[in-house]
């Protein structure tokens, strides 16, 4: 959550200061109080700054104000401030577009033109609360001694409160017939405004929300969103997501950010290649945290009685692996045998492929995998021979050591075993 107590002086610093919620990926909620004297502080605030700041933060003050006050979508108000716009409005993800609260004034037209009709009588030189004071048909001191408790706009929306008719005319401006100008706020009409006293424009206006709790955006937001997560799992995982930050003095999230984690207890993988196919998990993370992690999660799935791999298609897997790692699907499909430990001749039969490419998906497989040794597709003998002729002759090319060897030893096993010297050091 994040939750405003207070209207910020500025869109940019509410999309900071809302941003923060969801630093951990998971979904969130962000509420806003505003009021009329948020407003009144911030222009004291703002009064005592030079010209040029105290103009450019009114106007940022005035749009965080639109903001606030606007019955278009939230998110879409938010990336057209930023000078984008979305394809359709976010639907479920703000007050706006839930149904909880806001519904659609009958005629908005018509209660537009008499909202506009009074500031026009009143000569566009007053503000917002005196024009909903004339418009609900107040017989305050002010309106008599001005004289507008005669207008023939006075009182023609007596039957509203004062709030509806404040949100109304804070709408009109939002949309722009209606600005709001100087240190006053004073009411003008605008050219678009003047379309709308004639009919050719046509507002959209809702109703005041009620006062009484409304219920929370449903959606990707909605409290029913972990439902479907083992928390015993998730606070486990949290536990090892801990310890292992805390052992490469890491910060938890460049671990595992909670919706990873969150992904990982739905999946519940039981090896790197299934792994790969949680968001937020690459190759590298993989190899280097799946050894803390994947244990962990077979080990409760058998206590539990849970499966593993839910959900994953092998075939689809292979695939999306694949794109997302770097390596073919065939080399994924060999890396899976290897970790089986079978022998090359046994891999290359069953991908019926040839054993020189076997041969290449070998030296990848040791390379991601980090492995330390090439047993069991190089005979212990052979490994101490290469490892002898490393000391000698270094690590560098692969020539110097095959002569230094004889020729008696093979290219590829030479390879293999410098892979694996080079992953211990």
């Amino acid at each position: 959550f994040v939750i405003h107590a207070g209207m910020p002086k500025s869109l940019e610093h509410y999309q900071q200061e809302s941003g923060r919620a969801g630093r951990d990926g998971l979904e969130s909620d962000c509420v806003l109080f505003y009021g009329g004297d948020d407003i009144r502080t911030w222009e004291f605030i703002i009064g005592n700054q030079p010209d040029d700041v105290r103009e450019m933060s009114q106007q940022s003050l005035q749009q965080m104000q639109l903001f606030c006050e606007g019955v278009i979508c939230r998110h879409r108000a938010i990336v057209q401030h930023f000078g984008q716009d979305l394809d359709e409005d976010c639907g479920d993800a703000c007050d706006i577009c839930t149904t909880g609260g806001f519904k659609a004034v009958d005629d908005p037209l018509i209660v537009a033109q008499k909202i506009l009709s009074s500031v026009h009588r009143q000569g566009q030189r007053f503000g917002t609360d005196y024009t909903a004071q004339v418009l609900k048909g107040s017989r305050s001191k002010k309106v008599r001694d001005n004289g507008h408790h005669e207008l023939s706009t006075w009182g023609l929306l007596k039957e509203h409160s004062k709030d509806t008719i404040v949100s109304w005319i804070s709408q009109l401006v939002s949309q722009e017939y209606l600005l709001r100008e100087g240190e006053f706020q004073v009411l003008k009409i605008t050219p678009r405004g003047r379309e709308l006293l004639k009919g050719e424009a046509r507002p959209h206006l809702v109703e005041v929300p009620s006062r009484k709790p409304v219920e929370p955006a449903k959606g990707a937001a909605g409290s029913d969103s972990w439902e479907e997560t083992d928390r015993e799992l998730f606070e486990t995982l949290r536990e090892v997501r801990m310890r292992v930050a805390t052992d490469r003095d890491l910060a938890p999230y460049m671990v595992f950010s909670d919706a990873t984690l969150r992904e990982l207890v739905g999946v519940r993988p039981s090896t790197r290649e299934t792994m790969l196919q949680v968001k937020g998990i690459g190759s590298a993370k993989a190899r280097d945290f799946g050894p803390e992690f994947l244990p962990v999660i077979s080990e409760y799935c058998r206590e539990n009685g849970l499966a593993q791999d839910v959900d994953i298609d092998p075939q689809k897997a292979a695939e999306d692996v694949s794109e997302r790692s770097g390596v073919s699907r065939n080399a994924l499909m060999a890396f899976q045998q290897f970790q089986q430990e079978k022998t090359l001749e046994e891999v290359a039969e069953s991908l019926s492929l040839a054993r020189s490419t076997i041969c290449g998906y070998l030296s990848q497989f040791l390379q991601e995998e980090q492995r330390d040794s090439a047993t069991p597709w190089v005979p212990a003998e052979v490994i101490s021979k290469v490892e002898a002729a490393i000391d000698e002759v270094g690590i560098g090319r692969l020539k110097p050591i095959y002569e230094h060897l004889n020729g008696e030893i093979d290219y590829d096993s030479i390879r293999w075993v410098s892979i694996c010297r080079r992953n211990r050091e």
